[in-house]
């Protein structure tokens, strides 16, 4: 997988980085969650799961995990088989997302509580922003990143520049490279859409 520093690299080397205007890794992780902010924008989110949850007697409300920001479905571990598998899926009408300052998923009092069992939440989150080199980029996205960073980074280079053809030409390379990212965007994975059935937590 690739990280920050991968991308950063992968952008620098293809800009033809002009001495007297460098852009520096901080403006470069800007871009880049420049970037992941334009994919979440566009709908696009990331598959993710927590089986922390651990079930009580007596307890129908628990906390919505950390980061998720749609659940699809939630599945009772099976202590019988070793290791444990995740084959129940809770059917939909049994549970809720409650709209509280802290999300909490409400389980209808009807439900029998499997006591002492881990629950999995399968769900989506919203693209990572980044804060330093050493983060993974989101699986799948690096295309679109890389390519969306690169032409943020072009146009501030031929921005600064003060000869008029060198401007043109970086200018020229951001347009092309925009183009790529969006073509990227455009097609939109299956693996970055939002399940139909899938359920919002509210603020995220």
């Amino acid at each position: 997988m690739a990280t920050v520093l991968d991308i950063i690299d992968s952008v620098k080397a293809r800009m033809r980085e002009d001495d007297r205007i460098e852009v520096s890794f901080a403006q470069m992780i800007s871009f880049i969650n420049d970037a992941a902010q334009d994919v979440a924008a566009s709908g696009w989110v990331i598959q993710d799961m927590d089986e922390a949850g651990l079930f009580v007697t007596g307890t129908y409300e628990y906390s919505v995990p950390s980061g998720i920001a749609f659940i699809h479905e939630i599945r009772i571990e099976n202590t019988v088989t070793t290791p444990s598998t995740w084959d129940e899926i809770i059917p939909l009408h049994f549970w809720r997302i409650g709209e509280y300052d802290t999300p909490m998923l409400n389980f209808h009092k009807g439900f029998p509580i499997p006591d002492g069992k881990l629950m999995r939440v399968n769900g989506q989150k919203r693209p990572t922003l980044y804060t330093a080199t050493a983060n993974t980029i989101d699986a799948g996205m690096e295309p679109y990143i890389r390519e969306a960073a690169l032409a943020s980074a072009l146009s501030f280079q031929s921005a600064a520049i003060p000869e008029l053809e060198a401007a043109r030409s970086r200018f020229a390379l951001a347009g092309e490279a925009r183009q790529r990212a969006e073509a990227f965007l455009s097609r939109s994975p299956q693996r970055f859409r939002q399940f139909p059935n899938a359920r919002y937590v509210p603020g995220r």
